[in-house]
């Protein structure tokens, strides 16, 4: 700044100067002073320590490298801290300490063999931190040491990882991290006296690759590539310290089983590894029951799976592997769940075959959700589809097959069901298949799905055959590209993991795991085979339950509309409809609202729910009947008779206080009820009657008459009212479809804002709709409008005699510009709905425009006070919009 400044360009170097040729700068340390001190710092790295000054006049550096002594430089110097302005204390990558007085070292210590993260002088004391945990104190002659890992509060040591820096501040509080920890330590006292630490940060070291969620128990596990299986809370994704462990390698899969709830018996944890390594343990006790090598050419895992869990051990558990050479690996469970710590290997699980027929990676794996479990579909990277019979160890020759079958959670990329998602995506210019992540949400008939880029999430209807008319809504967060997506149904919560962050979603109306939506359960498949005929391609189905609903008799389809309504409504009456029941009467555990069998233990859902059947319409009701007819049921019940065929109903009688004309007429202080009641006629009779001679007055009027001239307009009118109403509506409905406000504001284009006003009071005062300021009263033989909108100009004035308004259409600056010009501007429309008493259809009184600064005056004549209409005189319909 200042002087340095002169003649110089914002952001360029006062000063470029080598600090050391043979390797890096690790870091640097300015030394402590005021302002009005020459500039002092010092840089370190490997095998170097530099010292630089420079005047407050003069842009040059000058630096001078410090002097180890000799036995040489260290490999690599790691951190640095001023004790004054001319003493430096520095810590080397094999344990070695120096301590420098100008730019000589006087004195060298070394403590532990391990590199050093953090020196700190404190008052006549000084701490070192090595890297392995162990923390130095030496103070007159006296060195003491005791293990930071050791504290109350500290991260489990097996999921430790070496410090690598820390920071002090004003001695009171030291901040140390590692690879996968941040530790606060309280100094208030003395260091020597720090009992406990409290871990701020925590996350694994190296990129997370997969995810997975307990399915009865607030858990989440992750794996990473620095082989450790972390458990967090479900709820608020606390870390579980106690049940996070290490595997031997890298993790780059994992799975949980099936259970139920409150079950003493554990579920499995299958954990893949890089090298290859499957382990199969118990979820609670972690006893290992198997550990095997799959590929003899250390090949990765991909994905695991398990199947269906039957706990009452009709059925097997199957667990599926997939890996990098195109192999996909079958085990089979002798038991469905843990219960016994001390079996293990082929007591418990068995590997079945290795399915073959992929030439790239296996991408997805996913077992069909029916017990028994026959059928698994899988994908590998290059897009290939294939499935297998499972319990048979062999490949299916067609997708065909498969496809009645349910699949749930779906997550394969590939089908028909998720077809639609691949719509808005490019062709790839290789052939591969993108690496896109799909989930089913259970329960809320949607897919979570990652885009191309793999940095975001979009959740799309499910099923998705074609494109959805709406763009689905993206969920951001990750910076990175995303590995692993679950879903989990207990905690209702999206899980996606990218680099080392695992991130998390949740519905704020949750179902909950004790509110899962229920629905009509599906019924089982039918196997079906398609072979080729003379006739062409037919299916043959084989005779098991199907999706059809059961035929109706034909006594049923014959009944009459009322026979059918009364039949409906009394056996409605008598038997109430029968709920199917959320949760499973073996396991209790909650049935999904798409669900045919229980998740869990595989028992099939037998109520069925049934709906009670839709409201009929009124003409399936009794016949409609007066008011007063109503209110005299039990009179007319009990003098009811039978008649005869040929004998007609006696007409209906008023009410006491009744006139006949209050029964063709309603009273002006009838409820909106008793006029709709008022206005229904009673059914005429069936009886056959006369025909009588058509009076003067009931002979229908000529055509071309004032009378049907009169009639027959107000009937065109009128449908054509109707008819702007509908289109009216269809076009909201339209524009509401289309409307994307996020699109809108980055396009710079805006929806129409459209304001109405129908009732307006007699003062004359200013008043606001939308963007438009507007006045409107009542004078004499005029009704007078005076609109202005601020800020803009108006392009038109428009006047509907249909629908008896004012319309003023105009154009103005978007509210975000600030004030500034802006080259897209928004559509403002007002529409004023004039009294009735006005004639809009005829030429105005008096208008006067100002369209530049946005500002017009209307006045309309009462009827029959104003001239003919130049509409009349043009030859122009007066239901027609038309320009003032």
């Amino acid at each position: 700044e200042g002087f340095f400044r002169v003649g110089r360009k914002s952001g360029a170097p006062l000063a470029v100067v080598s600090a050391f040729k043979g390797g890096a700068v690790c870091g640097v340390l300015a030394a402590p002073g005021g302002a009005d001190l020459p500039v002092h710092f010092a840089t370190f790295g490997v095998q170097h320590v530099k010292f630089w000054q420079s005047a407050r006049l003069t842009s040059a550096v000058e630096g001078r490298r410090g002097a180890f002594g000799s036995e040489g430089a260290p490999k690599a110097v790691l951190c640095a801290a001023w004790v004054a302005r001319d003493r430096l204390v520095a810590g080397g990558s094999r344990g070695e300490i120096f301590f420098f007085e100008g730019s000589r070292a006087v004195r060298k210590f070394h403590l532990q063999p391990g590199p050093i993260a953090m020196v700190l002088p404190l008052k006549e004391t000084l701490a070192v931190v090595h890297s392995n945990g162990m923390c130095s104190t030496m103070s007159s002659g006296t060195i003491s040491e005791w293990d930071l890992k050791g504290l109350e509060g500290a991260p489990d040591a097996r999921m430790q990882t070496p410090f690598t820096s820390g920071h002090a501040w004003r001695g009171k509080s030291l901040v140390l991290s590692s690879q996968t920890h941040l530790l606060l330590l309280d100094l208030s006292g003395s260091i020597q006296r720090t009992q406990s630490c409290k871990v701020l940060l925590s996350q694994p070291s190296e990129p997370l690759m997969a995810v997975c969620a307990h399915p009865v128990e607030p858990r989440i596990y992750t794996g990473a590539l620095d082989g450790g299986v972390r458990c967090y809370r479900s709820g608020d994704l606390a870390p579980v310290e106690a049940r996070s462990f290490r595997a031997s390698t890298g993790v780059t899969c994992l799975a949980v089983s099936g259970i139920a709830p409150g079950s003493e018996a554990s579920a499995w944890l299958a954990v893949g590894c890089d090298d290859s390594t499957l382990s199969i343990m118990s979820e609670k006790s972690f006893h290992y029951v198997l550990r095997r090598v799959l590929s003899g050419r250390k090949a990765r895992l991909t994905c695991a799976r398990f199947s269906s869990t039957d706990i009452s051990g009709a059925h097997p558990l199957w667990l599926a592997v997939g890996t990098d050479d195109g192999c996909i690996h079958t085990f089979k469970f002798k038991e469905a769940m843990c219960s016994s710590a001390v079996r293990s290997g082929e007591e418990i699980v068995t590997k079945v075959a290795t399915l073959r027929g992929h030439e790239a990676p296996i991408f997805d794996v996913c077992f069909a959700d029916t017990l028994p479990c026959n059928f698994l579909i899988s994908v590998d990277t290059n897009g290939k589809e294939l499935a297998f019979d499972v319990p048979m160890a062999r490949r299916l020759p067609t997708m065909a097959l498969v496809r009645d079958v349910p699949f749930s959670p779906w997550t394969s990329p590939i089908g028909w069901q998720v077809q639609g998602c691949w719509a808005a995506e490019k062709e790839p210019q290789k052939a591969a298949l993108p690496q896109r992540r799909f989930f089913e949400i259970p329960g809320r008939q949607a897919i979570a799905v990652t885009d191309s880029a793999g940095t975001g999430v979009e959740i799309y209807p499910f099923p998705c055959p074609s494109a959805p008319l709406i763009a689905p809504p993206r969920l951001e967060g990750p910076g990175g590209s995303i590995s692993s997506l679950l879903f989990s149904a207990f905690s209702d919560s999206l899980m996606v993991t990218s680099g080392t962050v695992l991130f998390s979603w949740r519905w704020s109306n949750g179902l909950g795991r004790q509110e899962v939506i229920s629905s009509s359960p599906l019924k089982p498949v039918r196997g079906a085979v398609t072979f080729d005929t003379p006739e062409g391609q037919k299916r043959a189905i084989a005779g098991s339950p199907a999706f059809t609903p059961p035929p109706r008799s034909r006594s049923a389809v014959g009944r009459s509309k009322e026979n059918l309504a009364r039949t409906t409504a009394g056996n409605m009456a008598k038997t109430p409809p029968k709920q199917a029941s959320s949760r499973c009467p073996d396991c209790g555990s909650v049935y999904m609202a798409d669900a045919v069998f229980c998740r869990h233990c595989g028992r099939k859902r037998a109520e069925v729910v049934q709906t009670p059947p839709p409201k009929r319409a009124s003409s399936l009701a009794a016949a409609p009947r007066t008011a007063w007819e109503e209110a005299q049921d039990s009179t007319a019940s009990s003098d009811a008779r039978p008649r005869r065929g040929d004998e007609s109903p006696p007409p209906a009688t008023p009410p006491p206080g009744a006139d006949a004309g209050s029964a063709q007429k309603p009273s002006p202080d009838a409820k909106p009820a008793d006029l709709l009641s008022w206005h229904i006629e009673a059914p005429a009779p069936a009886a056959p009657s006369r025909r009588k001679s058509k009076g003067s007055q009931e002979v229908a009027a000529k055509i071309g008459a004032p009378e049907y001239n009169l009639r027959w307009g107000q009937l065109a009118s009128e449908t054509q009212r109707l008819h702007e109403d509908m289109e009216a509506r269809s076009r909201s409905i339209q524009e509401r479809h289309q409307f994307d406000s996020v699109g809108l504001l980055l396009s710079g284009k805006a929806r129409p804002n459209v304001a109405g006003v129908d009732r307006l009071d007699d003062r004359y005062h200013e008043a606001r709709a939308g963007r438009f300021q507007y006045r409107a009263r009542e004078v004499g033989d005029r009704y007078e409008v005076e609109a202005h909108l601020p800020g803009g100009q108006l392009m038109r004035v428009t006047r509907n005699p249909l629908r008896r308004t004012l319309n003023f259409e105009g154009k103005v600056a978007p509210r975000w510009a600030g004030g500034q010009e802006s080259p897209n501007l928004e559509d403002e429309r007002l529409v004023v709905r004039v009294p009735p008493g006005f004639d809009v259809s005829e030429s105005p009184a008096e208008v006067i425009r100002n369209f530049v600064e946005g500002k017009c005056f209307v006045a309309v004549h009462r009827h029959g006070k104003g001239g003919r209409s130049d509409r009349q005189e043009a030859g122009v319909p007066s239901s027609v919009e038309c320009d003032l």
